[in-house]
């Protein structure tokens, strides 16, 4: 697996089940710094599923699992993906999973003005007791989102054996090319719908296979 160089980007997909739909939440970051020595892609895959799997299964309900995350670099050539599964478990949220095209909402923003300096995802199979009595999440659901969403945002610190590693959530704008790190994360107070999410189409592959 190959070593981490300052400023390339990298694709990272988190990977949620639920029977037989597996969900995938894609983020881009970019290596920022490296000290103290070299680190591999593996590592830092491992590492960012490791800080970010508790997270995950605080949001989903206890018959879905979080199971893992495959990362990959999309700049300046494209690399071989890193699968992990470090932290893989169960969802901790009490009750059923939500009608899977309900989905809890992330937005994002940066210092870059319009639809470009504005992102967002769709958290998904969060549990039902995540439901308030009028139809919006409760405040621990908002305090969840809120949770994992700083993990995919600004910059975030992996210790790798004796490196230690910084990267920074963001995405490139889509005309200049120029790094857009996010900057706020926001759980939305109402659920989003993923239309195309149903347990009537077929079953998803698993992604990470």
């Amino acid at each position: 697996m190959a070593d981490l160089v300052v400023g390339e980007t990298y694709r990272v997909a988190f990977v949620c089940q639920n029977g037989p739909q597996y969900s995938q939440n894609v983020r881009n970051f970019r290596v920022s710094f490296i000290a103290n020595g070299p680190a591999t892609e593996l590592g830092l895959a491992n590492a960012i599923s490791a800080g970010i799997a508790g997270s995950y299964r605080d949001i989903l309900a206890t018959t879905c699992f979080y199971q893992g995350l495959k990362m990959q670099k999309v700049q300046p050539i494209l690399g071989m993906p890193a699968i992990s599964v470090v932290g893989a478990g169960g969802g901790t949220v009490l009750g059923d999973a939500l009608p899977p095209q309900v989905a809890g909402l992330l937005r994002y923003t940066s210092n870059t003005p319009g639809r470009r300096g504005r992102g967002r995802v769709f958290l998904p199979f969060m549990g039902e007791s995540f439901n308030g009595p009028s139809g919006l999440p409760t405040a621990p659901a908002i305090t969840a989102m809120d949770a994992l969403g700083e993990k995919m945002n600004g910059t975030e610190t992996f210790v790798i054996g004796a490196s230690t590693v910084d990267i920074e959530y963001g995405r490139p704008h889509s005309l200049s090319g120029v790094w857009i790190p996010w900057l706020i994360t926001e759980p939305a107070p109402g659920w989003a719908t993923q239309r195309r999410r149903s347990f009537l189409n077929r079953a998803d592959g698993n992604p990470l296979l």
